[in-house]
C-alpha cells in the first residue's frame, strides 16, 4: 500500500488543568471544579493507550510559587506515555529538575518573555 493510501490515526493528546493536588474544569482558567485526582487519571489514560498528556499546572504560576515536586514526582511516575509539563516554571534549573522527574516538554507562557 502506498504511502498516500495508508490512514492516519488521530493522535490522542488530553490536556489536564491541575489545580493545588487535584484536577479541574474551568472556563478560561476561571471558576475551577474539581474534577478528580490525577494519579487515577493517568491510570485511566494509560488504559487507554493515550499518545501524549499534556498537565497545565494553573495554581503556582499565579500565586508565585514553584512546581510542587514532590506530587509532580508522584504524577509523572505513573504515566506510561510522553508528559508536557507547563507552570511556574521559570528557571532553567526547574527545566532540567522536571526532566529528571520523567518530565519529555516543558510548555512556558509568560516566564518566556521575562528576563
Amino acid at each position: 500500500m502506498s504511502s498516500a493510501k495508508k490512514k492516519m490515526r488521530p493522535r490522542v493528546i488530553p490536556v489536564l488543568l491541575l489545580s493545588g493536588d487535584g484536577l479541574v474544569k474551568t472556563i478560561r482558567f476561571d471558576e475551577a471544579k474539581y474534577i478528580g485526582d490525577p494519579i487515577n487519571a493517568m491510570k485511566i489514560f494509560n488504559d487507554s493507550e493515550v499518545d501524549e498528556l499534556i498537565l497545565l499546572d494553573i495554581t503556582s504560576g499565579r500565586s508565585g510559587q514553584s512546581p510542587q515536586w514532590a506530587r509532580l514526582a508522584e504524577i509523572i511516575s505513573e504515566a506510561f506515555m510522553p508528559v508536557t509539563y507547563g507552570g511556574a516554571v521559570r528557571e532553567f534549573s526547574q527545566v532540567e529538575k522536571l526532566f529528571s522527574l520523567g518530565v519529555e516538554k516543558v510548555a512556558f507562557n509568560t516566564a518566556g518573555f521575562t528576563t
